[in-house]
């Protein structure tokens, strides 16, 4: 994936590039429906690809990917604490918010 358009997944989509991976596994294992929130499958896969570019295709269902996450922080538990953004080349929240007031 792209950075643009993990950008994109990031901005259109409910999860804040200042997350930890943690977190976002934490707030999507918090309401069954989030599993199911196409917006999701866009960032959660490049996580999971930038976490391990050699991993085999997942189906582009949440819960497969959330499943193929969560066992990749279960095995290098300290990946967990990665800021969503940092793992998928995106700038903060602050970062943007800043970009933003420069181009005005």
């Amino acid at each position: 994936m792209n950075q643009l358009i993990a950008y994109e997944a990031l901005v259109l989509g409910p999860v804040s590039p200042d997350w930890t991976i943690a977190e976002v596994l934490a707030w999507i294992g918090a309401d069954d429906a989030r599993c199911h929130d196409e917006r999701l499958v866009g960032i959660l896969d490049a996580v999971r690809r930038a976490l391990d570019p050699g991993a085999a295709p997942v189906t582009g269902r949440v819960v497969g990917l959330v499943r193929a996450v969560a066992m990749q922080v279960a095995a290098q538990p300290a990946w967990g604490e990665r800021r969503v953004g940092e793992v998928v080349g995106v700038p903060s929240a602050e970062a943007l918010a800043c970009a933003d007031l420069v181009r005005v």
